[in-house]
């Protein structure tokens, strides 16, 4: 079913069961349908300064955004009347709660609808309160600018139905890694569930955005990390050298910018972070500055003995960096280079996973023993902008 295409369902418009959220949680001023009830708080009053995002419906206390149901361009829609909605004062916040009252039928369904999507990219969570003693699997769905829903288990966050209140804290993380595009949607909350007897009922209170785990919202449009084209397994030898790898490793030197460096060498290149990368969350964006040549290296105060690793392992790609020199340096300066297209690099637009015996390296003259620089690269000139991604650098002890 395709909640989001209007054509061919028969949506019913609901004006009564849509409560307008109001910028302060002073009740003093609002009429209650039973004059015999007081409002509730609910359990995590709003508090002036935060941020708080109300959908227009389903939430009586205060946000610092508010975007209306107005029937023009935001809209309430019950599914093909599958349900019906009414007050009910038994509430968990303000004076009144929806009653969702289930017509019979195989389903039922029923959301808030935008005419034009909305970026909730600055959302990081959704809170949503349920208690109901019939239904059971219940779906929370948010739809995308191309009707693409994407929808959680309301069980899966605690809810069951006990007839007790249940406040569910759904990270729109959840969302995102079910592929939905938090800035452009078009439907921010809507709710189906399977067929039930008619007069089944749940109430439905409580609805808000917060700000809290927006910080996840990036990670999981990166979606999980990558094992990498030589997964790390517990007990094997694996040298990290503080950058451009995520993996795991029996050693790590990190960089600590004390006695430990990342040199960018006379910001002949930047460097940035991208998504697109062949292990782990992110790889290294270096963009060329358009000189007559670029060069970058990490390097050590103290040289270290690296006579215990056999092979350097380095992935590449770009379309434009053709000439790339990858080197290492003794305790003299003496640095000592190989060619990455020696070892299968090409310029394509793939990634390459460059397996380099460090035997390479020392027939050049290098004394493994005393290295002041593992790992560094240079290449020809180029143009401003013109971009490589590095990443899963590392060493191991094959071919020793």
């Amino acid at each position: 079913m395709n909640i989001r295409t209007i054509t061919g369902l028969l949506l019913l418009v609901v004006l009564a069961g849509c409560r307008s959220g109001i910028s302060d949680p002073n009740y003093e001023d609002q009429v209650p349908f039973d004059s015999g009830l007081s409002p509730i708080v609910g359990p995590d009053p709003y508090v002036e300064g935060e941020p708080r995002l109300s959908i227009g419906g389903f939430y009586e206390g205060g946000s610092s955004e508010n975007i209306e149901i107005n029937q023009d361009n935001t809209h309430l829609y019950l599914y093909e009347n599958t349900v019906t909605l009414s007050f009910s004062g038994d509430r968990l916040e303000g004076l009144e709660a929806d009653r969702l009252v289930h017509a019979g039928g195989a389903w039922w369904g029923m959301g808030v609808h935008w005419d034009s999507p909305r970026d909730l990219s600055a959302w990081g969570t959704m809170y949503i309160s349920f208690q109901s003693t019939t239904f059971a699997d219940i779906e929370i769905g948010m739809t995308g600018a191309n009707d693409d829903r994407h929808v959680v288990l309301a069980s899966a966050y605690g809810y069951v139905n006990d007839g007790m209140w249940h406040t569910l804290t759904i990270p729109l993380a959840d969302f995102i890694r079910d592929g939905l595009n938090l800035s452009a949607v078009s439907s921010p909350l809507n709710l189906t569930g399977p067929g039930g007897n008619a007069g089944d009922y749940a109430i439905l209170d409580n609805v808000y955005f917060t700000t809290e785990n927006v910080e996840a919202n990036e990670a999981a449009a990166i979606g999980p990390p990558l094992p990498g084209p030589y997964p790390y397994q517990e007990g094997e030898q694996r040298l990290s050298i503080g950058g451009f790898y995520e993996g795991g490793s029996s050693e790590n030197i990190e960089i600590n910018q004390e006695n430990t460096h990342l040199y960018l060498y006379e910001n002949t290149v930047a460097i940035e972070v991208s998504n697109d990368r062949i292990e782990g969350l992110s790889s290294d964006r270096l963009v060329h500055g358009g000189g007559g040549w670029w060069g970058m290296g990490v390097h050590w105060n103290d040289t270290r003995d690296l006579s215990a690793w056999g092979t350097l392992y380095i992935s590449f790609q770009s379309t434009t960096f053709a000439d790339i020199e990858i080197g290492m340096t003794g305790a003299n300066n003496d640095r000592h280079i190989v060619k990455a297209s020696a070892y299968g690099y090409v310029n394509d637009g793939m990634w390459h996973t460059l397996a380099i015996p460090l035997a390479d390296f020392v027939k050049d003259g290098l004394n493994l023993s005393a290295v002041s620089s593992p790992f560094n690269l240079t290449g020809p000139g180029g143009s401003a902008g013109d971009v490589m991604l590095l990443d899963n650098v590392y060493f191991t002890d094959e071919g020793k």
